[in-house]
């Protein structure tokens, strides 16, 4: 067999969506597709955290802007009709208020849309901004010369503008570009406004009200300016001190969940790589806190070679709560299987025989994991070793300690508090009353060997009810002849028995598969010098391109 033959393979990209089930029925938790900051054209901390209250300000700006400008146009033709009827301005002042009101409702609409699409609402900030400073040009333009309508437009635009840069995050460059685009108008504004209603040879002339007119804006950019820089300032303090949690630098996001993100970081002495969860700012409820730091303290109570080592935990005096655990470079077995294809049945023994030790040691103090998937587990290269697995994110881990009739240890979980994975969840944690051990981890590890193998998931259906219905009721069906490697029988029967729907049909234990895997006949046909010499044609290779396409979306996010 030729290892370093390269075939063309791509896999569907499996839908990597943490499913909650509640009593009250089914819902998906799905990142938000925000784009970030797209104002500034960088951001800090999570982009998508960032663009949601900027968003909503927009929106709010908009709606605003609808309900000001319909109210103002449907005073002035109450005035018209009844207070004021040879007022002719006030008619053309309506009419330019409701055709505002319209635009403001459009854009309002628009950024609506993108928001419920959880997508960022690109150039609203620019729309709303231009829209509103030829809204009040435009009102102002009827207004008679004794209301001054010109100092009135650069008085409102003045605020807008300050108000704006306050509520909506962007360098002083663009504030400065905003700004001077906005208040330029008002001068040749002015020298039209006067030189139309002005007799000839009139003193002061327009050329006199011009010129007050280019203080004025003049004075709107720089204060804008003044503003501008002051919050920018701040900001960027502030997301100094957000970039620093105890002795830990943050340096850039590589990854998020329902309950925290996480950063590379560096600690400031040791100067180590270091791996940083965050807990969400909205997660901060009391069950919240209490998971958090259940997950940081039950993981760390682990040291498996192959179970990802915490070394710190802690709160800064803001209130952010964080853990600190090492970071690991590699890939991810969801994308090896994506980009790589299905895997050589040997080298997928070597694989889940290091999932079996990590989880060997935590079901013997009475912990299981229960969201194993190929994106929780990492192929990485270290001290010289390849193929050196990492399990990740035990932030659902569970204890048992209920023993049943034949000495095992197990718990009952409650519907309302299951969380996993559609594609590898056990059956029993879909049950009201499942009682979980750690053969329901084994369930999950039986989907993974089968994503490996093969590509594809044990169970798949057009909608998320429908996978989850065949993981109940469904029986696995046989693989080896969709996988482009030979499987044996042994191995087959291995992993189809991981799959059963009783627990009592699976492995024992994570000791008792390990021991059953190495009796596979492919269990050595994959060696060192097999893992080395895919890691130097294509495994770095991968690495690297899976890295910068993942910098490449953190910096699109930002």
């Amino acid at each position: 067999m030729n290892f370093s033959a390269a075939w063309k393979w791509r896999a569907a990209r499996a839908e990597r969506t943490t499913l909650e089930v509640r009593s009250s029925g089914v819902s998906l938790k799905r990142p938000p597709e925000a784009r970030g900051l797209l104002l500034d054209g960088k951001g800090a901390g999570d982009p998508a955290d960032a663009a949601a209250p900027v968003a909503e300000r927009l929106n709010a700006w908009a709606w605003l802007g609808t309900a000001a400008s319909a109210v103002a146009g449907s005073i002035a033709l109450v005035a018209l009709r009844g207070y004021a009827p040879n007022a002719a301005w006030l008619g053309q002042f309506a009419l330019v208020q409701l055709s505002g009101a319209a635009m403001f409702a459009a854009l309002g609409a628009y950024i609506r849309g993108q928001r419920a699409q959880a997508a960022w609402p690109r150039g609203a900030d620019i729309a709303l901004t231009v829209s509103t400073t030829l809204l009040l040009l435009s009102s102002a333009w009827p207004a008679p010369r004794e209301l001054r309508p010109d100092l009135v437009a650069a008085l409102v635009l003045a605020l807008m503008l300050v108000a704006r840069v306050a509520l909506v995050p962007s360098t002083p460059e663009r504030a400065l570009g905003l700004a001077v685009g906005c208040a330029a108008p008002l001068v040749p504004f002015t020298y039209a406004y006067y030189a139309t209603r002005l007799e000839a040879g009139a003193d002061p002339g327009p050329g006199v009200y011009c010129m007050y007119s280019l203080a004025f804006a003049g004075s709107i950019v720089l204060v804008t300016q003044l503003v501008a820089a002051t919050l920018h300032r701040a900001r960027e303090h502030g997301a100094s001190q957000a970039r620093q949690l105890g002795q830990y630098v943050l340096l850039r996001k590589i990854g998020g969940g329902g309950m925290g993100v996480v950063y590379e970081a560096e600690h400031q002495g040791l100067r180590r790589p270091t791996a940083i969860k965050v807990l969400r700012p909205e997660k901060t409820a009391e069950h919240n806190l209490l998971r958090f730091e259940r997950e940081a303290r039950l993981t760390a109570s682990l040291c498996h070679p192959n179970t990802v080592n915490v070394y710190d935990y802690g709160r800064t005096p803001g209130g952010t709560f964080y853990y600190a655990m090492e970071y690991i470079e590699g890939i991810d077995l969801d994308m090896l299987v994506q980009h790589d294809g299905p895997q050589h049945p040997g080298r997928v023994i070597q694989i889940l025989s290091q999932i079996c030790g990590s989880l060997a040691e935590a079901h013997a103090v009475g912990l299981i994991h229960q969201d194993i998937k190929p994106a929780n587990v990492f192929l990485c290269e270290r001290a010289g070793m390849v193929d050196v697995v990492k399990v990740l994110d035990f932030g659902l881990v569970r204890r048992f300690a209920r023993a049943d009739s034949e000495g095992r240890h197990s718990m009952i979980v409650p519907q309302q508090d299951f969380v996993g994975t559609p594609h590898y969840v056990a059956p029993e944690a879909l049950l009201g009353d499942g009682v979980v051990d750690g053969r329901t981890d084994l369930y999950s590890l039986g989907c993974v060997a089968h994503y490996l193998l093969t590509g594809s998931t044990p169970f798949v259906g057009s909608t998320v009810l429908e996978v989850l219905g065949q993981h109940l009721h469904a029986t696995a069906k046989p693989f080896a002849s969709k996988a482009p490697w030979p499987i044996s029988p042994e191995l087959e029967r291995l992993v189809l028995g991981c799959l059963g729907k009783s627990r009592v049909q699976r492995p024992s234990d994570a000791a008792t598969l390990y021991a059953l895997l190495q009796q596979c006949p492919e269990a050595l046909a994959w060696d060192p010098e097999h893992g080395r010499r895919w890691w130097a044609e294509r495994g770095r290779t991968l690495k690297a391109n899976v890295a910068a396409a993942r910098a490449a979306e953190a910096s699109a996010a930002s």
